[in-house]
């Protein structure tokens, strides 16, 4: 039996190997392609959650009731003050208690303005707080199922640029709409549509989706 000499036996192993090195290299370099970015409308998803939840409606109704309080408070002050400007003569016990009663009621609507606006403030917060840890949840759950480690919240001020991002949007709307009415599109009276705005704009701070998606 004819037997290779030694230099051509390592010749022989070495184009062995090389061949395949030559088979494995396309699996390494597809398996070392990076995972395309993956962005969301994050004022878009805001928005329908909050609409979803009666974020928005809760809000708008807070605020409404806050204002028709400081409403009626100011139409007591200005009919107080319209008293005592146009009495011509008025008995000094009566315009003291005139002035007493403006005095009281002045106060009660500062009162009611410092302290309806920190509570309204506090229920934005704890909303938006809602919103946010549900919104995240939601595309970090959705980014999981598409093994995409990289989520980017836009807005009407930032854009990705990358042609090869994959816009998560729609696949978060349906997610978060899932067992929704198909009609259900919220109340669009102008104070829901304020207090939406005001949820949008509270709800991005904390802990984002890019986070989250990579747990």
């Amino acid at each position: 039996m004819a037997t290779i000499p030694g230099p051509a036996r390592g010749l022989s192993r070495l184009a062995a190997a090389g061949g395949l090195a030559l088979l494995l290299l396309p699996t390494l370099v597809a398996a070392e392609q990076p995972r395309p970015v993956a962005f969301y409308d994050g004022e878009a998803v805001v928005a329908r959650a909050a609409t979803l939840v009666g974020a928005d409606v809760r809000l708008a109704r807070l605020v409404e009731r806050h204002e028709a309080e400081v409403a009626a408070l100011r139409d007591e002050v200005d009919a107080l003050r319209d008293e005592l400007a146009h009495a011509a003569v008025l008995p000094v016990a009566a315009r003291r208690e005139v002035e007493a009663r403006l005095a009281q009621r002045t106060i009660a609507l500062l009162v009611e303005q410092t302290e309806g606006e920190r509570e309204i403030e506090d229920e934005e917060r704890h909303l938006a707080d809602g919103l946010r840890v549900g919104v995240a949840s939601v595309v970090a759950r959705v980014a999981h199922e598409r093994d995409l480690p990289v989520v980017i919240r836009t807005n009407a001020h930032t854009r990705v640029l990358d042609r090869d991002a994959v816009d998560l949007t729609d696949a978060v709307l349906a997610a978060l709409g899932a067992g929704a009415a198909p009609d259900e599109r919220g109340d669009d009276a102008p104070g829901t549509l304020r207090a939406r705005a005001r949820l949008q704009a509270c709800a991005p701070a904390g802990d984002d989706a890019a986070t989250l998606a990579a747990r």
